[in-house]
């Protein structure tokens, strides 16, 4: 199909794609935390790596704890939701490569 301007706007369009196609979704590893490093692919990494988790200071998990006048539920909840959102180091977590960021998704 040499000449076929059809097939030459597809090997375009083919390479365009492949340029603007971002990383799968893959797995790291938390090495610290202050400062946060990742190991990605058997390399760490600290510089470019971006999480939006809030972070909780320990003093928060046993306040809830120690709290009285709340329900076990709620105890609960708080507690899993302080762990789910505090990193920890050997965390698995989920991580998106765009460009030379990293970027953590969630926890695992």
């Amino acid at each position: 199909m040499k000449g076929n301007p059809y097939s030459r706007m597809i090997q375009t369009m083919q390479r365009q794609g492949k340029k603007k196609n971002e990383q799968p979704m893959s797995t790291g590893v938390v090495i610290s935390v202050d400062p946060l490093c990742i190991k990605y692919n058997n390399v760490e990494i600290m510089n470019g790596v971006h999480c939006r988790f809030p972070r909780m200071p320990e003093t928060m998990r046993e306040e809830i704890e120690k709290e009285e006048s709340i329900s076990t539920g709620l105890k609960q909840f708080l507690t899993g939701l302080y762990d789910a959102f505090n990193l920890e180091e050997d965390d698995v977590v989920i991580v998106q490569k765009s460009g030379n960021n990293l970027y953590i998704l969630g926890k695992m």
